[in-house]
């Protein structure tokens, strides 16, 4: 009789096992870049998205950072809500009931994002930053981060690293 032996298909069975975990290991920092720039492009594009609601609707539209569904300052959270202004008065201060949700964005598993400083992202109906000071976003994890950059009255910039400019 011709045919495999136990002893045969279980080798060969182990060693099919051996080369799908090694491929899997191996192919562990490519996922984590992927969902790294699918995190950052995501988020890049999220801004550029709201200002030109901003200037469309010509209504305030301001970014927060959430962790857990509370809006947080200076601290990573994992969803950026976007809001805009029941009124088209930009100037004054608005309490919470005054913005109305447009958008969220969850980021993908074990990515990160978080706005440095403390003011919230205010575009107003002409498409530049409330305030005229350019804002951060950190979108990552600890040992891989990405920057972008909100100009006031120019583009939205992903940078490599901290160092880099925004043109």
């Amino acid at each position: 009789m011709r045919g495999y032996t136990l002893m045969e298909l279980m080798v060969t069975v182990a060693l099919l096992a051996l080369m799908s975990a090694m491929t899997a290991v191996g192919l562990q920092p490519l996922q984590a870049r992927y969902r790294l720039r699918k995190a950052t492009d995501a988020t890049a594009s999220l801004l550029v998205r709201t200002r030109q609601r901003a200037i469309e609707t010509g209504r305030c539209h301001q970014i927060e950072v959430l962790a857990g569904g509370v809006p947080v300052t200076g601290l990573p959270g994992d969803v950026l809500r976007v809001s805009r202004r029941r009124d088209v008065d930009c100037e004054s201060p608005a309490d919470p009931l005054a913005f109305v949700e447009v958008e969220r964005l969850t980021l993908p598993e074990r990515m990160t994002v978080r706005q440095e400083g403390s003011k919230a992202l205010v575009f107003r109906a002409n498409g530049r930053i409330w305030d005229n000071e350019p804002r951060r976003f950190q979108v990552g994890r600890e040992t891989a981060l990405r920057v972008i950059v909100a100009v006031p009255q120019g583009p939205v910039c992903t940078l490599e690293n901290e160092a880099e400019g925004c043109p």
